[in-house]
């Protein structure tokens, strides 16, 4: 299951890869909210509409769509990219967060798996080295991209 999930999540960041780096000029997409989409995002929104961002930490494995649903926040928690059934679930946004219009604080909520995955990686935050080196997560809503600095870490 794990090396699954792996190559479906290995899948989806190519196809963002690849779309960003593609010169070619694209068709236009707009979101729900009729705002252009990033380039970038397109091919995976036509995938599922319930993609509205992608988180990043560099030197760890956190490379993830972010996925939001209106009507049951907690979808994604056992569920991956495909709406199907995953232990590891799909990284998404909490209950009273909004992306269109942006809320001042948005909760991403993400398995912390003990094979590493997922979050996990969260934990090397523990060490002063790791946050020195690594403050930045990067997060990227459909229509902008995004860098925010970790002021601060703790266990819950």
């Amino acid at each position: 299951m794990a090396k699954q999930t792996e190559n479906e999540l290995s899948q989806l960041q190519q196809i963002r890869q690849e779309a960003f780096s593609d010169t070619e000029e694209e068709t236009e997409v707009k979101s729900e909210t009729g705002r252009s989409i990033q380039k970038g995002y397109r091919k995976l929104y036509k995938k599922n509409s319930d993609l509205i961002g992608w988180v990043t930490v560099k030197n760890t494995k956190i490379d993830y769509p972010v996925m939001q649903t209106k009507d049951d926040y907690s979808y994604y928690l056992k569920r991956n990219f495909e709406r199907e059934y995953s232990i590891y679930g799909t990284p998404f946004i909490g209950e009273n967060c909004e992306i269109n219009p942006e809320s001042d604080n948005v909760v991403i909520y993400g398995h912390n798996m003990k094979n590493g995955s997922m979050f996990a990686a969260l934990n090397k935050y523990k060490t002063y080295d790791f946050y020195k080196k690594n403050k930045i997560v990067y997060f990227d809503t459909l229509n902008t991209t995004g860098e925010y600095e970790i002021v601060y870490a703790f266990t819950v």
